[in-house]
């Protein structure tokens, strides 16, 4: 039964081509990976950097549309309150939250991008809170629930526009809705 059981012998293994390099080779191509990896690292850092920088200058340009927007709203609700002007407060709202859905396209911050879809969010519903109350008739006053889509979407316009004015702090201070 010996003799079915045999051992070949085992050739040593054979040394790696790295392992047969002079050691200051060695440490040379050690240093240059790691020279290429923190190259790496640090391109990906400068990169977000710059994406931050940019999502921060979209949400800063809103805000200055934003005031804008409510400057004219404010200068509406001080006219003559007719139906046609607040029409046209709704058509403001509707189309700042527009620009803002659309400028939360161009943000690749997730949390920017959340930010300003509840600030899009609650303006589209400002707009549409409005634009019941302008087709309303005039005697009739809102209901209970509509006051509370209204404060609603006042508070989400809010907090939404505090919490980008924290990760973008050079963004104007946004009025809140009325």
């Amino acid at each position: 039964m010996a003799g079915w059981c045999f051992h070949a012998e085992r050739k040593p293994k054979r040394v790696t081509k790295l392992a047969s390099w002079p050691p200051k080779k060695r440490l040379v191509s050690a240093l240059t990976g790691v020279l290429l990896i923190m190259c790496g690292a640090t391109a990906c850092w400068v990169v977000r950097q710059i994406d931050s920088h940019n999502d921060c200058a979209v949400v800063e340009q809103l805000g200055h549309q934003w005031i804008a927007m409510a400057q004219s709203v404010t200068a509406l609700e001080n006219g003559q309150g007719e139906r046609r002007d607040l029409v046209a407060i709704a058509d403001k709202e509707s189309s700042m939250s527009d620009d803002i859905r659309a400028a939360s396209g161009s943000v690749s911050s997730p949390a920017l991008k959340n930010q300003l879809g509840k600030w899009a969010q609650g303006t589209a519903l400002l707009a549409n809170s409005q634009r019941d109350y302008a087709n309303r008739p005039p005697q009739m006053n809102p209901s209970s629930g509509e006051d509370a889509d209204y404060y609603h979407a006042a508070v989400m316009t809010y907090e939404a526009a505090q919490a980008l004015l924290m990760a973008c702090p050079n963004m104007p201070p946004v009025p809140p809705a009325n």
